[in-house]
């Protein structure tokens, strides 16, 4: 599965953000970035990654090829 990744530009929390998702939003996670997604993302606000859904829990993989949605 494919999955977006998008960081907060701007935030009120102590946190920086992040919202991942897939294309039909089946999957969806919004909350705190930790230091892996982070170093991930880079100076790029918008990523795609691969990612796999275990017992809940969603793994992000490799980066993806950019997604035109």
């Amino acid at each position: 599965m494919i999955v977006k990744v998008q960081t907060s530009l701007l935030t009120s929390e102590e946190f920086p953000q992040v919202m991942v998702y897939n294309k039909s939003q089946k999957y969806m996670y919004q909350g705190h970035s930790n230091k892996e997604v982070a170093k991930a993302m880079g100076d790029e606000p918008k990523k795609f990654f691969y990612a796999k859904v275990i017992k809940g829990n969603m793994y992000l993989k490799e980066e993806a090829p950019w997604q035109d949605w």
